[in-house]
């Protein structure tokens, strides 16, 4: 076989969530789990959700954060405006975000959502941070934001690709 494409599927399979060079993170609080590339790490120290972040990006740049979204929202698609509110509301004079693109969602697991994609009315369509709501089995809504700044849309696309060809709802108990 020839050695570059060797080499070409090997530096695939690293990127790829379901290559077996993965870890299954677990958010019981939140009843779901993702699998991230090997080497991804939960921090711990942050106190807004449950954060998992690639360690070789500067400032933790490529990041999942797991979150209860403001509540109120009946549905995954109705929770987009109802956050997008609340993020603008306490922009205190920073630029306001704006939902670059919206879609249905569903993940390989079956789970159904709704994916809203933030930037910023001034930087045009540049990518900032894309929410992915899902209801969860006890009726919450949870919101798995990806962190996609500064990134083009091959980082989108992988970034989606891990939470919906991994994401799995988890019981209550967070057991599976």
């Amino acid at each position: 076989m020839n050695p570059l494409l060797v080499t070409l599927i090997f530096a695939a399979s690293m990127l790829n969530p379901m290559s077996g060079f993965s870890e299954r993170f677990k958010a019981d609080e939140y009843q779901v789990s993702i699998d991230l590339p090997s080497g991804w790490e939960h921090d711990s120290t942050d106190s807004f959700g449950y954060v998992l972040y690639d360690p070789k990006t500067p400032r933790k740049a490529r990041k999942i954060r797991i979150h209860f979204p403001p509540a109120g929202a009946t549905s995954p698609k109705e929770q987009v405006q109802l956050s997008l509110a609340t993020v603008n509301k306490h922009r205190n004079g920073k630029p306001q975000q704006i939902i670059r693109y919206e879609k249905p969602i569903t993940t390989r697991s079956g789970v159904q959502g709704y994916m809203a994609a933030h930037g910023y009315k001034e930087d045009g369509n540049c990518p900032y941070v894309n929410h992915y709501y899902f209801k969860i089995p006890s009726g919450k809504i949870i919101c798995v934001c990806a962190y996609v700044m500064g990134g083009d849309k091959d980082t989108e696309s992988r970034m989606e690709d891990f939470i919906l060809n991994t994401l799995e709802l988890l019981p209550a108990n967070g057991n599976k």
